[in-house]
């Protein structure tokens, strides 16, 4: 998907939000499995939907002014040498910005702050937030921390759920969505026949036996 598809997805989700508010997603971080080491990383879908990256620890914040106006602003781990040795080179700006299409691109270092400022100034009294649960008993993620450090921080800012906004937007799928599905059948199929032609009689019971 192009930065077009990302970008038209956003636009369509900016024109269900209330003027006067704020979206934050974040597309998570990785599992522990023990020690140091941890689980395969996955980005929130939503956010990848929504931006094209799906890079660890990364934050879109969006503005909707009481005009309707509409401004955004992603947030990226900042460049590491000695950490991207072990878990991988991260996007830099411009390469964020042709993904996206969001050219204002911060550090993750300043989110905080900046966030802090807006809850305080007056502008804003909503806050979007990705706040679905498989289940109740799935554990927290970012944007559940979130929201209960926002009403212990932020009382006069209303916590919105922005999940059934984007799932609506998700269940029409565009050309290009099933172009790519299409594709990706093609695949399946393709290596499911390979492992049929590659198939002999008794080849799993002499594997399950070795």
């Amino acid at each position: 998907m192009n930065k077009e598809f990302h970008f038209g997805n956003r636009q369509k989700l900016y024109t269900m939000l209330q003027p006067g508010s704020l979206m934050v997603l974040f597309s998570g971080s990785e599992i522990r499995k023990s020690a140091d080491a941890y689980y395969l990383f996955y980005a929130n879908r939503n956010f990848v939907y929504l931006t094209g990256i799906s890079q660890k620890q990364s934050i879109l914040l969006a503005r909707k002014n009481r005009d309707g106006s509409v401004s955004e602003c992603l947030y990226l781990l900042p460049k590491d040498a000695m950490a991207e040795r072990w878990t991988g080179r991260r996007l830099n700006s411009d390469e964020a910005g042709d993904l996206s299409g969001i050219h204002d691109v911060r550090s993750t270092e300043s989110f905080a702050s900046q966030f802090h400022a807006m809850a305080l100034g007056g502008k804003f009294d909503r806050v979007y937030l990705d706040l679905h649960r498989q289940a109740a008993e799935d554990a927290d993620r970012e944007a559940h921390i979130f929201a209960g450090q926002m009403q212990q921080t932020y009382p006069h800012l209303t916590v919105a759920n922005m999940n059934p906004y984007v799932r609506k937007l998700r269940t029409i799928k565009q050309p290009c969505e099933i172009d790519a599905l299409r594709k990706a059948e093609e695949i399946t199929k393709e290596g499911i026949l390979a492992m049929m032609r590659a198939s002999r009689p008794g080849m799993w019971e002499y594997q399950y036996k070795a």
